[in-house]
């Protein structure tokens, strides 16, 4: 679902492009064909990046997760605190 909520600006404006780019070309101007034609994979390429971020941020959170849990393990197998921890909450 994630992928279809990512892509759809992309699929939004190749519609967007597609109904306007005729009008466009009529026109005697050079960026308006080029600006409505490249506008989708603009898009296209946020969109692609913008997933691969997400899974790049679901792959470390699971990281994160499997250190803490490694963590909180070690934890419980040492008697005493551990040597980093400071006695500064006492004070």
């Amino acid at each position: 679902m994630k992928s279809i909520t990512l892509r759809a600006p992309a699929f939004l404006m190749l519609i967007i492009s597609l109904a306007t780019l005729p009008g466009a070309m009529r026109d005697t101007k050079w960026w308006p064909p080029l600006f409505f034609g490249f506008l989708p994979a603009a898009f296209f390429l946020v969109a692609a990046m913008m997933s691969k971020m997400n899974r790049e941020n679901a792959r470390l959170r699971r990281r994160v997760s499997r250190l803490e849990q490694r963590l909180d393990r070690s934890r419980t197998s040492i008697p005493g605190p551990l040597p980093n921890e400071s006695d500064a909450d006492d004070e």
